[in-house]
């Protein structure tokens, strides 16, 4: 009973290798680690085969960040009240510098204090007149012309001084209303940032809290070896097996050959008459020439001499 025939070997499931070698590597790569600072990594595979990666930290940090939390979640209500309700400046000190022009004159100053000098002018001219009738100068004299202009100076000089009082009185009430308007002013603005500073707090507050979170943990890079190479081992051993097989596959090809000549003559052989017959033998001798050894050629030989095809009968 003569050997069985090689089957060619199966093609590897690369679907299947190309999942076991995703997980080899995912394995490979994937690598718990806890840091100095008590920070750590880890790893998880889900049921459906995903990754879950979850970073821890530290007790003293984890607190931190909760406490920041809890406050973070206050301040956010407190911002949004403060911005929905908008900054309010009522009730503020007035601050007026309108209608201020530091070149007026006070004119009932003015008036009064040429009012207290006006009699004393008065009085002095009446004198001066009467001293004059009594020294015999009259309206038309020269020496009356004169002491009528010292006297109309006197009243100028009179009148120039009740304008620089209502000036000087002017201005100084211009300088009071001033320093007090620049101290309104003063309280307006130091008013002003107290309460835009309690109006921001909260974002403040909130800055200060968020550069107080401890930041994201770190870790180092971690070298690992690659992992097992299951595809490229299964695409060797496929092609090992394929090998041997093409071998077996060649070193048989041979006898085949040689057997061919033998089943093709008697296969023609059987054909009725003296045509089957002549080409029975012919190809069973000349087909794959030289027996079961090696390649030939097809070299067909026979003769029809003689033969009659109309009392041959095909079958």
């Amino acid at each position: 009973m003569g050997k069985k025939t090689p089957k060619a070997p199966a093609a590897p499931d690369y679907s299947a290798l190309a999942t076991q070698q995703a997980e080899i590597d995912r394995k490979a790569h994937q690598v718990n680690q806890t840091n100095a600072q008590g920070d750590t990594l880890r790893y998880t595979q889900n049921p459906d085969g995903t990754t879950n990666q979850t970073q821890t930290l530290n007790a003293a940090d984890q607190a931190r960040l909760d406490q920041s939390r809890g406050m973070y979640g206050g301040l956010m209500d407190k911002m949004g009240a403060n911005y929905t309700k908008g900054f309010d400046s009522s009730g503020m000190q007035d601050v007026n510098f309108n209608g201020m022009d530091p070149t007026g004159n006070n004119k009932e100053v003015q008036d009064a204090t040429y009012a207290l000098l006006k009699p004393q002018l008065d009085k002095r001219r009446e004198d001066s007149m009467l001293e004059m009738r009594n020294r015999g100068f009259n309206d038309n004299t020269e020496g009356w012309g004169r002491r009528q202009n010292t006297l109309d100076q006197g009243e100028n000089d009179a009148m120039l001084k009740s304008l620089l009082a209502g000036r000087q009185d002017y201005g100084d009430s211009f300088n009071r209303n001033l320093q007090m308007q620049q101290g309104n002013l003063n309280d307006r603005n130091q008013e002003y940032g107290e309460r835009m500073d309690e109006y921001n707090r909260p974002a403040q507050d909130l800055s200060t809290i968020l550069r107080m979170q401890p930041g994201n943990p770190q870790f180092g890079n971690v070298a690992t070896a690659p992992g097992a190479d299951i595809m490229g081992a299964a695409d060797k051993t496929y092609a090992a097996q394929m090998n041997e097989y093409n071998a077996a596959q060649k070193a048989k090809g041979g006898g085949l050959l040689g057997s061919l000549g033998g089943i093709a003559g008697t296969a023609l052989g059987s054909m009725a008459g003296p045509l089957g017959a002549s080409l029975g033998g012919s190809l069973g001798k000349g087909l794959f020439s030289g027996g079961g050894g090696g390649s030939g050629s097809f070299v067909p030989s026979y003769s029809t001499k003689g033969m009659d095809p109309s009392s041959y009968t095909w079958n």
